[in-house]
C-alpha cells in the first residue's frame, strides 16, 4: 500500500470510530430543517436530494419536515435498498435531472458540487425543475483548508494541479472540482435566476464548510 493510501485510510478510520461521519449527518440534517422553516414554507410537493449517497441525511429531513424526498445519486450501489416511507431513490446523474419544470420546491445540494465536472450545468437543472419561489440548500466543504475534506492531504488545494491529481488518484477518489469556491458557486447560482438569501459558516473542526439559500425568483 502506498504511504498516500495509508495517510488516507488512516484519516478515514481515525474519522469513522470517532463518530465524526454520523455527527456531521445529524449536524447537517438539523441545519437543513431550520433553514427550511426559517426560509420557505413548503406546499404538498417532494423535495430532491441531489448527491444523497447512501440516504442518511434524505431521511432525517424527511421525517423531520414530513415531506416526501427523491434521493438522486449516479451510483446504484448507494441507493439499493433506500426505499422507505419518506425516501424514493433515483438513479441519475446530477447534470440531468428526469424531472418536468417548476415541479419542485425544495431542492438540497449537500455535499455534492465539488464533486462534479460541471456544476454549472448542475445548478441549471437544478433552477430548471425548482418551482417559481422554491428554495435550494446548499453545502459546500471548505477545499482550501489546510487539511483537505475529502482526501486528507494537508495543503492539497495549494499544489500544482498535476501533483493534487496523482494524489487523487492513488486514493482512487471521486472526482474533486477545485474551482468550486463559495464565490464561485454564488455567482453561478445568480447567472440561473436563483438569488442568495442566506449565508452561514459553520465553526472551526474537521471539515469547515458553509451552508447556503437561494430562493428563485
Amino acid at each position: 500500500m502506498s504511504l498516500t493510501r495509508l495517510v488516507y485510510k488512516t484519516g478515514v478510520k481515525l474519522a469513522d470510530r470517532l463518530g465524526i461521519y454520523e455527527r456531521r449527518s445529524l449536524e447537517y440534517a438539523s441545519i437543513v430543517v431550520f433553514l427550511v422553516r426559517r426560509f420557505t414554507r413548503l406546499d404538498s410537493s417532494f423535495a430532491l436530494d441531489v448527491g444523497a449517497g447512501r440516504g442518511k441525511i434524505s431521511e432525517l429531513i424527511g421525517n423531520a419536515l414530513k415531506i416526501p424526498i427523491v434521493a438522486v445519486d449516479i451510483d446504484p450501489t448507494l441507493l439499493k435498498g433506500l426505499r422507505t416511507a419518506v425516501i424514493t431513490p433515483i438513479v441519475t446523474d446530477a447534470h440531468h435531472l428526469p424531472f418536468r419544470d417548476n415541479t419542485i420546491s425544495l431542492v438540497c445540494l449537500i455535499s455534492i458540487l465539488e464533486h462534479l465536472a460541471e456544476p454549472d450545468l448542475a445548478i441549471k437543472e437544478v433552477s430548471r425543475v425548482l418551482k417559481d419561489d422554491g428554495m435550494v440548500v446548499v453545502q459546500l466543504p471548505n477545499l482550501q483548508w489546510f487539511i483537505e475534506p475529502h482526501t486528507k492531504w494537508p495543503l492539497l488545494y495549494f499544489m500544482p494541479s498535476t501533483f493534487r491529481e496523482i494524489i487523487r488518484s492513488s486514493l482512487n477518489y471521486l472526482y474533486i472540482n477545485f474551482s468550486v469556491t463559495i464565490k464561485n458557486i454564488i455567482k453561478a447560482f445568480g447567472k440561473h435566476n436563483l438569488t442568495l438569501g442566506y449565508k452561514m459558516k459553520l465553526g472551526f473542526g474537521w471539515s469547515p464548510a458553509w451552508f447556503l439559500v437561494f430562493h428563485k425568483r
